[in-house]
């Protein structure tokens, strides 16, 4: 029997598999870009005749940074970063401040919708809905078609570190199994690695959308590996699955960290 093998596994697996997050690639210095690109929503948001906010936002890497311009003392703007699959970040600011630069970073979640900025003054509010934030183009296509010719273990074209399948503190019942699948599953762990790295944090095709092909490989390339285990096929498909749903939950910050 598989050093992982638990009993009760699967179930308890499952049941934890959004409770906590896989940190999956090695540790580079992290410095968001900050720089708006063509396209980046802007405005004037008008909650009362006499006040209004100008606005400016973009993304940064796993955040937005929004630039506000108020014309009066007189309100407070509320910025949300829209989380997808998380929870949402929220900072308010008031206009007597004067013109203000606001970062907010995402925590667990699988992708940044937007964000949405509300000004009010008095009882009256103005609000743009969700902005959507532009990313760097990428030719998606072509990032699928190398992902889909890799092999687990597969580390070709980069030479920055992998460290397999890293784990944050799970509770002591647990430790073996997520030990014993960190094994199982570390050629596909640092393929996933070598992944983060080229296309995240070195730039390469730092977006959501190629973020979460790499994270689908990844589970692709667990499930090769379960193949392979016909007797405990069941328990090693569920630890795939855990390990997929830390990722998407958890991998963003690491995903959108960039070298320095």
């Amino acid at each position: 029997m598989p050093s992982w093998k638990h009993p009760h596994a699967s179930r308890r697996l499952r049941a934890i598999a959004a409770a906590f997050t896989l940190a999956l690639v090695g540790a580079v210095a992290f410095a968001p870009a900050a720089s708006a690109l063509p396209g980046d929503p802007s405005g004037t948001l008008t909650p009362r005749s006499g006040v209004s906010v100008g606005y400016e936002a973009f993304r940064t890497g796993w955040g937005a940074s929004v630039e506000l311009a108020p014309s009066r003392s007189s309100c407070t703007v509320y910025v949300t970063l829209v989380v997808e699959s998380g929870g949402n970040r929220t900072r308010t600011v008031d206009c007597g401040d004067g013109p203000t630069d606001v970062d907010l970073r995402a925590g667990l979640g699988t992708g940044i919708a937007g964000v949405r900025i509300t000004a009010c003054s008095w009882w009256r509010c103005d609000s743009t809905g969700v902005l959507p934030l532009m990313e760097p183009p990428v030719d998606l296509a072509a990032v699928q078609a190398t992902l889909a010719a890799q092999a687990p273990g597969d580390t070709s074209g980069w030479t920055g570190s992998t460290d397999g399948c890293s784990v944050p503190s799970v509770p002591s019942w647990l430790a073996p199994t997520i030990a014993g699948l960190s094994v199982t599953f570390e050629p596909a762990c640092t393929t996933h690695d070598r992944n983060y790295g080229y296309y995240g944090n070195a730039g390469n095709g730092a977006t959501d959308a190629v973020r979460e092909a790499v994270d689908q490989r990844f589970l692709e390339h667990m499930r090769l590996i379960c193949d392979a285990l016909p007797s405990d096929r069941a328990q090693c498909l569920a630890g795939a699955d855990l390990f997929h749903t830390g990722v998407r939950l958890g991998g963003g910050e690491p995903f959108f960290r960039t070298t320095a």
